[in-house]
């Protein structure tokens, strides 16, 4: 009884300027139209918690089914979060997601002209953070088809993050060699070297990804 006053207050009472810790509690239980009218009452699209992520980047994990009412009224998808990535960065780096529902927000982010070449402040980019969770037990798959859609808008599929590691380091970790032929395919090489001097054929050896080694020595 205590929980329905407390909802039935919030869609109730007169408009009042509320903050994105108010607001970001309440996304998984209610629709997008009483989304948008909470969401006006927001001072900026883009304001932000104290921990500093915007009302956009708390549903992407918690109910990513609210990403186009959100990015209707204009909360940029380009808004960066504390670790300097955007909401590709932050959809992909979510614990916990349901697949549909990723690949939902994947949509309509893209559609809304997110930044696909981001880097985050350890030079990650989207694609980075995508192929980190190529192994992911439960949500493996979807980030291989995440994966394939982000190489199918031509993002850049050379670059290194701040460690050296090259997205061809991760493919060769996982199991999916199609997207290492891919990566081959869009100028991937296999001499790159992350930090420690370990190419795309040692992340292989070191993943026990027989398939993969096989596969790298025949194209070196």
């Amino acid at each position: 009884m205590k929980n329905l006053l407390c909802l039935l207050l919030f869609f109730t009472l007169p408009a009042l300027a509320l903050e994105v810790e108010e607001l970001a509690p309440w996304l998984p239980t209610i629709s997008d139209d009483e989304l948008r009218s909470q969401f006006s009452q927001l001072a900026r699209p883009d304001m932000r918690d104290a921990a500093g992520y915007t009302l956009l980047q708390h549903a992407l994990c918690s109910a990513p089914q609210h990403t186009p009412a959100l990015l209707r009224p204009s909360a940029t998808c380009n808004a960066s979060t504390p670790d300097g990535g955007n909401a590709l960065h932050h959809l992909f780096s979510c614990p916990s997601i349901n697949d549909d529902a990723l690949l939902y927000a994947l949509t309509a982010l893209i559609a809304s002209g997110v930044f696909l070449n981001q880097l985050d402040h350890q030079g990650a980019t989207p694609l980075h953070r995508a192929m980190s969770r190529l192994n992911d037990p439960t949500h493996g798959r979807t980030f291989l088809t995440v994966t394939e859609r982000l190489l199918a808008h031509e993002v850049i599929a050379i670059s290194a993050d701040e460690q050296g590691v090259t997205p061809l380091h991760l493919a060769a970790a996982g199991p999916y060699e199609s997207l290492t032929v891919q990566l081959l395919g869009l100028g991937a090489k296999l001499s790159a070297m992350d930090q420690a001097g370990h190419t795309p054929l040692a992340y292989a050896v070191m993943h026990n990804q027989l398939h993969q080694v096989q596969l790298l020595l025949e194209q070196g």
